[in-house]
């Protein structure tokens, strides 16, 4: 089921996506019990040749990353219990 406050079409397959930040949704499956954290990060990332020791630099921004934890309600109607991490 999708989320409310999700962003319909932007996939192909009719899936939505939940953007983080103040005030958003965390969790990314409908009919969810539990808990969930999320964390939005900017900044560098550092990629070293373990080869020659060269390293280079790349930003990033915004990237969103998610936990959640409990249960769901699937689309044949079952509960599932479970644990995600969205890196």
């Amino acid at each position: 089921m999708p989320v409310q406050g999700g962003t319909p079409g932007l996939s192909t397959m009719a899936a939505f996506h939940v953007f983080g930040g103040p005030g958003q949704e965390p969790a990314t499956t409908g009919n969810f019990k539990g808990s969930s954290g999320i964390a939005v990060l900017s900044g560098n990332v550092t990629r070293t040749n373990i080869k020659t020791g060269e390293q280079q630099s790349f930003p990033f921004a915004n990237a969103d990353m998610r936990f959640m934890t409990g249960t769901f309600i699937s689309v044949d109607g079952q509960e599932h219990r479970g644990t995600f991490g969205l890196v």
